[in-house]
């Protein structure tokens, strides 16, 4: 079967046989699938608070394995891939062979690369399937409610840190965002601690998750007027059914806790101020003046609680986790294309010139980064590099002329180890401008003015992951149609 496949290949398609990108592409996608397999059974609901990210679950392992599939794939395709070369063997080729090749090559070392990423998304389809966005967003608002009727410190219910002083201080931008009961005891906290009110239930004005982006989430706002409307109208069955819902969350996710919804329900009307009575702890245990281990009678474990939340907003798809995905994509994607370059340069230049431009990118590449570290700029590496790959293509292209083909053939090279990154140099050389000029500006509206004084220095600070992304895409272009019509050239040069 497999001999007649490839012998197939070899007469109607003999790219696809030489490169081996049916094989390859086969086996990665059977270790794509059994990463992701694993990264889906790899977490239980129990354990989304045991992860701070996503990136923890399989830890340094999974990274390590990943790697070391990635390097047995490359090799074992690459034993089979360098048997031939039919440019170096002077084959006719068609026309848009060896952008071709090169693209086929990209796409082998993009998917070869890439096999920890199946494995996360495997991690994040299994968070999804047990907590989905509208599910999240219905857990987070209990919790956010649930949790006024659950005193954990005395500064949340603090009269000064109440929504209408909140509002108070916003407009006056030099109070303070938040006072403390143990600040420093000036007239206003003063006055407020003598009052029989100083700690309410009713001036509870706080979210203990919040999700930026996310729409459906309750403001701190919101939770302030149902507390209060519930409590003024004495409504305790109300609290109870919220707090029966916080403690089914806690269990879904293991939270330890120990807590009577009686009990809490009480304190909230144990006075008419509804002034706060207890403290509940916020671990299982604590230690004594012994230091003796004691298991707490009330508690309520929020630090896991917290985790779980984030573990799980992390894995839903919103904005941020766009960003993250695309800053992933664009790592992988460079990381591809500069390996691809290298095995490019071997197929295409003799190797005296891979092994020559190797070991003189070692060399040159520490020489700029102590130039860099020496001149005290941070713009220093940039510049360097940029005159580099423009001088590497100049000498590259005309010392041709002079049949000088080892010397051709090595700045030609370097000039396409540099080339994907021409463009990022200018953008950061743009980019350190535009902050430099930035700390001149001071004032309220100092951003909308110096938005308007440097406008494209704006514009490439705003639109930056964009103009990476379109960077890649042209070095892609650049690498397939210039590095192989420039390395074509330097076959037909005589030799030296």
């Amino acid at each position: 079967m497999v001999r007649k496949i490839n012998q197939y290949l070899l007469t109607h398609y003999p790219l696809l046989w030489n490169t081996r990108i049916v094989w390859v592409m086969a086996i990665n996608l059977l270790i794509h699938l059994l990463f992701f397999v694993s990264g889906f059974g790899s977490v239980s609901v129990d354990k989304f608070k045991d992860y701070n990210d996503v990136w923890e679950v399989g830890g340094g392992k999974l990274f390590t394995f990943s790697i070391l599939c990635s390097l047995l794939v490359i090799i074992v395709w690459l034993i089979f891939y360098l048997r031939n070369n039919a440019f170096k063997s002077f084959y006719r080729l068609s026309r848009w062979y060896l952008v071709k090749e090169f693209l086929i090559i990209l796409l082998v070392m993009f998917t070869s690369i890439t096999y920890y990423s199946s494995f996360h998304y495997g991690v994040r389809t299994k968070a999804r399937s047990i907590t989905g966005q509208a599910a999240y967003i219905e857990e987070v608002n209990t919790i956010n409610s649930a949790l006024a009727y659950i005193p954990l410190s005395n500064d949340t219910y603090f009269v000064l840190n109440s929504c209408e002083e909140k509002k108070t201080r916003a407009n006056n931008p030099l109070a303070q965002e938040f006072i403390s009961s143990n600040t420093p005891y000036d007239s206003l906290v003063a006055r407020s601690l003598k009052r029989p009110d100083a700690f309410s239930y009713r001036h509870y004005c706080n979210l203990f998750q919040e999700s930026y982006g996310r729409s459906g989430i309750i403001t701190e706002e919101e939770v302030s007027r149902i507390n209060n409307r519930w409590i003024l109208t004495g409504k305790r069955d109300s609290i109870r059914l919220l707090l029966q819902s916080f403690f089914r969350i806690c269990e879904k996710y293991s939270i330890p806790y120990e807590l009577s919804i009686d009990s809490l329900t009480g304190f909230v009307f144990a006075d008419p101020y509804h002034g706060i009575s207890t403290i509940i702890p916020n671990d299982e245990y604590y230690h004594d003046r012994y230091s003796m281990r004691v298991r707490n009678t009330r508690f309520l474990e929020t630090y896991p609680l917290k985790t779980a939340l984030s573990f799980i907003e992390e894995c839903l798809p919103d904005d941020g986790s766009f960003v993250i995905d695309t800053e992933a994509f664009l790592v992988v994607g460079y990381t591809a294309l500069s390996l691809s370059i290298l095995l490019l340069a071997y197929r295409r230049f003799s190797r005296k010139v891979f092994l020559i431009s190797i070991v003189g990118t070692i060399v040159w590449a520490i020489l700029i980064g102590l130039m860099s570290a020496g001149s005290g700029s941070s713009d220093t590496f940039s510049v360097l590099c940029i005159l580099l790959c423009l001088v590497f293509l100049v000498i590259g292209i005309s010392v041709g002329s002079y049949s000088a083909k080892t010397t051709s053939g090595i700045m030609l090279n370097w000039h396409f180890y540099l080339a994907p990154y021409l463009l990022l140099f200018v953008l950061m050389l743009i980019n350190s401008s535009y902050d430099r000029k930035a700390s001149l500006y001071s004032g309220p509206d100092w951003q909308e003015r110096f938005a308007a004084a440097y406008p494209f220095g704006h514009w490439v600070s705003e639109n930056m992951e964009m103009l990476i992304f379109l960077n890649l895409l042209f070095a892609v272009l650049y690498t397939a149609f210039l590095m192989n019509r420039f390395g074509k050239k330097w076959q037909e040069m005589p030799e030296e």
